[in-house]
């Protein structure tokens, strides 16, 4: 039944929840310009009249008394909180004028553009990157989503992850991640495969949800996930498990992935992983020989030191059982409409730029030709540029919908970066810990302001639609309007037009004629259609899609030899383990995880929401009841969480789900204190994680495996 308006000062917008990347179907009940009423909407494909909390809840992130509702500039210190409120005006021509300064006496790359959450605008910052001629793009795909595109490139030529295809799995193999709590749409349907009797293989180190139904949890070590799938691998080949026909049509170097992994047996894994050797048989032959099976690589394998090799040897797997691009199995990507990646425009950025690109580990970007440029500039290289002016000098940053003080390990090092900084630019929904650090705040729009032609970039965020679609594209409607809240997308466009840099357009209704063009239609119409869905194509790489030098799926990639990369996946210890580093292991003795998502928040989002904050109220960290014991801790009590870089307080959640040598911290949380650091030294997880030394090719900190030392906060300190 469709929603109707009670009355005619009522009206009803549908459009798609954004409240994070899982797009339901939402009716928004509107009166007097406020949001009175959220409700799924049932006739959409995929989320079928339901919302997670974070969707019903967006009454309260739209309204929020904090809300920034215009643009800010600084008038004190840097960090000191004081502002003036300035037009939309002033801001766009004091920050064109000033980039334009730094462009014209340090060289485009001397600006970074960056993004965080990516709330839609992703290939409106590649765009704006590439006309402004910068190549350095700053985000956190480095360590979410950017080692399963890189590794992609050089293993089956796309830079893209191989998604699962829930709908038609008979085994899924969850590595690393917790679908129904990062994408709670999506848990219908591997409840679904629980119905049809199809087999699950969970490996995290805690005892989730959906591993308390699993067939086989394997409970890894943080950080042996490489070790493990090297493991799986030799099992599969040593034993012939793996699907002959498709390996000796399809795939290249399967001879010498053969040899390479015969020293990496379960046995050599068990100490290594902490699983049994036996059990890592099991899971091997369980996955191989069940019939389609799919693989769900999470962020858990990304945010440590082997990051990008572990993902090759991951798509290794799907390859050598056969389950790639069939239903069922592993979903082998394509743009949507030919649009995300086109629109980037990466053209546009000259071959001599993109070689001045700031490298520091990220030096495996590859797929220009398909994404976003340099897509995985990491913290500690920028953070040495403005510092030390090496390679060469960074004079500005403008960050998108990003929290770097909060989000990104090691926050000493992000602060004492932004204090150096000539110029920054943030925009955001709040006043953040970050946007206190700027120079010029920016009020973004929420999910309900914005009008957008919108798409998801991963086909693993919408696998509601992977029975009938290949990808479809969706109507973002405006509903409401928060002060003088902009999108990102108009800041970008309006920034290139007073910058003359072309390549954009004089209204977003233009931009959108412009991406719809495939289509047929103009934003007008395509407002009223709302999806745009095409059919599915299986097995595309019958079609040439493997855009790889041998056009065949690579075990063994010549482009990585020749880059000075290890042709195959090999096993490489995290810097500070208790394998690697033993003698700090004995004064932090537990091993530390954090990361994991939190089904009411969005990343660093929505803390601050009421509704949310009344269902998960405090930072927790998880202890088993052994190391409890030990170390005098209770459930409910406050618990320092002490590494070599500092220590932070969380509260005691004792559990049987984590191992006695483990303990889990929640990520990304400050108490919204007063004062413009909003009290992020007290309880933020990245205060104390690792920035470096990172994953040699593409940069990925160790943010998951760590070392530290727990005690009980005496009452005195526990103001």
């Amino acid at each position: 039944m469709k929603a109707s308006p009670k009355n005619s000062e009522e009206k009803i917008v549908k459009t798609i929840c954004f409240s994070c990347r899982g797009g339901c179907g939402v009716f928004l009940h509107i009166k007097n310009n406020e949001i009175i009423k959220v409700e799924g909407d049932p006739e959409h494909p995929g989320s079928k009249g339901t919302l997670c909390p974070k969707g019903l809840a967006v009454k309260q992130l739209v309204h929020h008394p904090d809300r920034l509702k215009y643009p800010l500039k600084r008038m004190g210190k840097r960090g000191e909180g004081k502002w003036e409120r300035i037009s939309w005006d002033q801001a766009f021509n004091e920050i064109a004028t000033k980039l334009q300064e730094i462009k014209d006496k340090y060289g485009a790359e001397a600006i970074v553009q960056g993004i965080g959450t990516g709330r839609g605008h992703n290939d409106w910052s590649a765009r704006f990157c590439n006309h402004l001629g910068t190549p350095n793009a700053n985000d956190p795909m480095h360590f979410c989503i950017g080692p399963r595109c890189v590794s992609g490139y050089y293993t089956f030529g796309i830079p893209a992850p191989l998604d699962p295809h829930y709908t038609a799995t008979n085994c899924l193999v969850a590595w690393g991640r917790n679908e129904i709590h990062s994408h709670p749409s999506n848990g219908r349907y591997i409840f679904d495969a629980f119905e049809r009797g199809a087999k699950l293989i969970i490996i995290d180190p805690r005892l989730t949800k959906l591993a308390s139904r699993a067939d086989l949890w394997l409970q890894i070590r943080p950080g042996g996930d490489s070790a493990l799938a090297l493991s799986m691998i030799n099992t599969i080949i040593g034993e012939e498990l793996y699907d002959k026909e498709f390996v000796t049509k399809w795939c290249y170097g399967f001879d010498k992935l053969k040899e390479h992994v015969k020293k990496y047996t379960p046995e050599w894994a068990e100490p290594v992983t902490w699983i049994p050797a036996g059990k890592i048989r099991e899971a091997a032959r369980l996955y191989a020989t069940t019939k389609p099976a799919c693989i769900a690589p999470g962020v858990a394998p990304e945010q440590q030191m082997n990051s990008w090799q572990t993902q090759r040897a991951l798509y290794m797997m799907m390859a050598l059982t056969g389950n790639l691009d069939i239903p069922g199995g592993n979903i082998l990507w394509v743009p949507p409409l030919g649009g995300f990646f086109l629109f980037c425009d990466n053209e546009a950025l000259p071959p001599g730029q993109r070689a001045k690109a700031i490298e520091g580990g990220a030096k495996l970007n590859g797929g220009h030709e398909w994404g976003p440029p340099n897509f995985v500039l990491e913290g500690p290289p920028l953070w040495q540029a403005i510092l030390t002016g090496k390679p060469y000098p960074v004079k500005a940053i403008m960050w998108m919908a990003h929290n770097p003080m909060v989000a990104l390990p090691n926050t000493k090092a992000v602060k004492e970066a932004l204090e150096k900084v000539e110029f920054l630019v943030v925009g955001d929904f709040f006043m953040t810990p970050t946007a206190e650090m700027a120079d010029i705040d920016l009020p973004n729009a929420t999910w309900p302001e914005r009008s957008e032609v919108g798409w998801f970039t991963t086909p693993l965020e919408h696998p509601q639609f992977w029975d009938k679609d290949e990808f479809p594209v969706f109507a973002w409607v405006k509903a409401v309007q928060v002060g003088e809240s902009k999108q990102e997308l108009e800041i970008y466009n309006e920034l290139a037009k007073r910058m003359k840099l072309g390549g954009f357009w004089n209204t977003l209704e233009e931009a959108f004629d412009y991406l719809l063009k495939p289509t047929g239609m103009n934003w007008e119409e395509f407002k009223k259609v709302g999806i745009i869905r095409k059919p599915m194509i299986w097995r595309k790489y019958e079609h040439g899609l493997f855009h790889t030098p041998s056009g065949k799926f690579e075990f063994y990639s010549e482009r990585l030899k020749e880059l000075g990369y290890p042709p195959m996946p090999e096993y490489l210890e995290g810097p500070e383990s208790p394998l690697s580093a033993s003698t700090i292991a004995r004064e932090y003795p537990l091993v530390l995880i954090t990361g994991s998502r939190i089904p009411v928040f969005y990343h660093t989002d929505q803390r601050n929401i009421p509704w949310l904050r009344e269902i998960y109220p405090e930072p927790l960290i998880e202890i088993h009841p052994d190391t409890a014991a030990k170390y005098g801790i209770e459930e409910g009590d406050w618990v320092y969480i002490e590494t070599k870089r500092g220590r932070v307080k969380q509260k005691a959640r004792i559990t049987l789900g984590i191992d006695p040598k483990v303990v889990h911290a929640v990520r990304w949380w400050y108490p919204e204190k007063p004062g413009p650091d909003h009290g992020i030294w007290e309880s933020s997880i990245n205060v104390v994680t690792l920035d470096s030394p990172y994953d040699p090719g593409i940069g990925s900190p160790t943010m998951r495996g760590l070392l530290c030392k727990i005690y009980k906060v005496e009452e005195e300190d526990n103001g």
